[in-house]
């Protein structure tokens, strides 16, 4: 999805500078004008793809944009928190909080306040000042399937996340995504929502994107890395997002039943869901 975007970038950088001046805003800046219904969106990260991320974001916010007015909205907000899976890896989890009116809550450092919009092209970017900042894209959902993994939020790996070619056994980003994340968060017995990534490598927390309605209760996002569970976001009775020292005596004290894995992931692909269309 980024990468698409950025590509989409270096095509319009081609063109004459008449041809690009003449078409300084989008399609992708038409809103949608409707109640604003999302509580909060999470991207939950590894240290090499936040870094790379507001890299990228930096570059195109110092360019206010370019003429293909694109950028990313990871050089406004620091990561809600960081929690270190062990020796060799740090993630950190960047939470995009917003009022019923979609003004973003969150701290940032943008030049003035900031709210959530969705266009018709279905992506979400946060407006305010000149060039909007892209946030997510909005999955409206395939045809064939029924409403239980959406509409949803969706990131940037989960474009490919649900191909054929997918490859199940690439740990680093995993093969959980928004469509998983939906399903639980529709799921109204859910008492939290796992995000543990299986592999041949064994279990995992990988990249990710989150979100809640304000019509959705709390519930902790917890996940497996390795053989640690952790709380990462929304953790009960005021706990810290961190380790969860014992998993057996974390879901009795709470009241919650034990995480049972699913029997194979990515849970929803396109697959699945055969266009039966007719021409």
């Amino acid at each position: 999805m980024i990468l698409a975007a950025l590509l989409s970038m270096q095509t319009l950088a081609a063109l004459p500078v008449g041809a690009a001046k003449e078409n300084t805003k989008s399609v992708n800046e038409t809103w949608i004008e409707r109640p604003w219904e999302i509580r909060y969106i999470i991207d939950v990260l590894d240290r090499i793809d936040r870094k790379a991320m507001r890299e990228i974001s930096l570059r195109e916010r110092a360019q206010k944009g370019g003429v293909e007015r694109f950028q990313l909205y990871d050089s406004l907000v620091a990561p809600e928190s960081n929690i270190t899976l062990g020796p060799e890896s740090l993630h950190h989890v960047v939470a995009l909080e917003f009022d019923r009116k979609g003004r973003l809550l969150t701290k940032h450092d943008a030049s003035t306040v900031l709210y959530a919009r969705r266009s018709v092209t279905d992506t979400i970017k946060l407006t305010g000042e000149e060039v909007p900042y892209f946030v997510a894209e909005w999955f409206q959902g395939l045809h064939g399937a029924g409403t239980e993994f959406a509409p949803a939020v969706c990131g940037s790996s989960d474009r490919d996340r649900y191909h054929e070619d997918w490859d199940r056994d690439y740990d680093d980003y995993g093969n959980f995504g928004c469509r998983e994340w939906t399903y639980q968060l529709n799921e109204s017995t859910a008492k939290y929502i796992d995000v543990t990534s299986y592999s041949k490598h064994g279990a995992s927390i990988g990249r990710f994107t989150g979100w809640a309605r304000f019509t959705d209760p709390p519930r902790p996002v917890i996940g497996k890395h390795r053989k640690r569970w952790y709380c990462l976001y929304e953790c009960p009775a005021g706990e810290h997002p961190g380790p969860i020292a014992n998993i057996k005596t974390w879901t009795r004290r709470h009241g919650f039943p034990m995480p049972r894995g699913p029997h194979e992931q990515p849970e929803f692909p396109d697959k699945n869901y055969p266009d039966d269309r007719e021409d």
